[in-house]
């Protein structure tokens, strides 16, 4: 069950138009990546496992990074990025659970600071459960299901050797379904974090003084509330028609 894979590609992507004047040529930028790990799947009864581990690493020789002052991704020198990914995920008749674990560092060829925006770690864990339930309505099961998903996104690097806030969130679901139509509620956020899901680091000034500042000053994006969700789905179908067929006429 066990595979070892290895990639490795040469590209080129080209440059932002507004980079390009009136008969003006830019070369494309060169890209190399590398790519190599192991990949372990195998079933054990009823349980399937997948897991793998990998290390990538990618140059890019002229980079685009977003630039708060102009509001758009703007032309940088070469950067390297590379990390490495942990993954795994579970499943049976009944339970679905996945995890991954994300490592990168991305750094500047000419003086070695770190890439703005790029979290070093990122998290994520997804487990549900999915089970008929004891009693029939009308002959036909009733399937409850239930689920949860936390991310975790470690504090960014920002511009001028500054670090952002780390992100963490829950989310869940719950629903139940029956012949062709199906309940859920769903909560995302649920512990109600105040985080900031877009944050920055760059001089600004709102004419508050006579003389304007020159210092960075943090600027963020709020990360949305805790929001809850009823959905009704109603399916149709082949499939639809065969989940929870009536073991016996209604």
């Amino acid at each position: 069950g066990v595979t070892v894979a290895l990639s490795a590609g040469l590209g080129a992507r080209s440059a932002d138009p507004v980079y390009l004047g009136n008969d003006q040529q830019l070369p494309f930028s060169p890209i190399t990546a590398l790519e190599g790990g192991v990949v372990f799947d195998r079933r054990f009864g009823s349980l399937a496992l997948n897991a793998r581990a990998l290390y990538y690493r990618t140059h890019v020789g002229q980079d685009l990074i977003f630039n708060e002052t102009e509001g758009r991704n703007t032309l940088a020198s070469g950067t390297t990025r590379q990390g490495a990914l942990l993954a795994a995920r579970a499943t049976n008749p009944w339970l679905d659970l996945a995890a991954h674990v994300t490592y990168a560092r991305a750094t500047f060829d000419d003086d070695g600071n770190l890439v703005p925006y790029v979290p070093g770690w990122v998290a994520r864990f997804d487990g549900a459960v999915h089970r008929a339930l004891p009693w029939r309505i009308r002959g036909r099961a009733v399937t409850a299901s239930a689920g949860v998903g936390v991310t975790w996104v470690a504090p960014r690097p920002l511009p001028y050797s500054e670090r952002g806030e780390a992100i963490f969130t829950v989310d869940a679901q719950v629903g139940a379904r029956w012949a062709y139509y199906e309940l859920g509620f769903i909560a995302q956020n649920v512990l109600d974090a105040q985080y900031a899901w877009g944050q920055y680091n760059f001089t600004s000034d709102f004419r508050s003084r006579e003389y304007p500042t020159l210092v960075p000053a943090r600027h963020f994006t709020a990360g949305p509330p805790r929001q809850l969700f009823v959905v009704f789905t109603l399916h149709l179908g082949a499939a639809a028609a065969r989940h929870g067929a009536p073991t016996e006429p209604a």
